[in-house]
């Protein structure tokens, strides 16, 4: 901290707001690999339901092996945050992320936002701001 004041007596006020940046990026990163962990699984059930297993296994195996190296890159993440971070800021980011980012991952990957009116699509983007704003919060509150 003083040398962050050498340099500019005003610097550490300007950076305080934005220490808690990468935890909510980093976690961010972390939902969306819930996302899309969550939909390579349901690509490789619904073609195993399917009955397409013989004729395709090995989609099968690389939707299961990215399944497996996101959930390993989500541990890492979460844990690499909690170590620089609160636990009373990093969980409740995490899952607040990780609802965001699987809903977004089925809507996008899964199309599955023809299967919902205009207006249950406003309440979905309605209820992620709202997510996002519980994060704004969350971050600032301890500064």
């Amino acid at each position: 901290m003083a040398t962050l004041r050498k340099v500019d007596p005003d610097l550490p006020k300007l950076l305080k707001p934005l220490i808690k940046a990468p935890m909510v990026f980093i976690l961010g990163i972390s939902g969306l690999l819930v996302g899309l962990t969550m939909t390579s699984v349901k690509f490789a059930g619904e073609i195993i339901a399917d009955g397409s297993l013989e004729e395709d296994p090995a989609l099968v195996i690389v939707f299961f092996c990215i399944a497996g190296l996101d959930s390993f890159f989500l541990i890492f993440s979460v844990n690499l945050c909690m170590k620089y971070y609160d636990q009373i800021d990093v969980m409740p980011t995490y899952f607040a992320q990780i609802l965001i980012w699987s809903v977004v991952c089925g809507l996008v990957l899964l199309d599955e936002y023809s299967y919902y009116s205009t207006a249950e699509l406003i309440g979905v983007i309605v209820c992620s701001v709202i997510s996002f704003i519980g994060i704004q919060i969350l971050t600032k509150k301890s500064n």
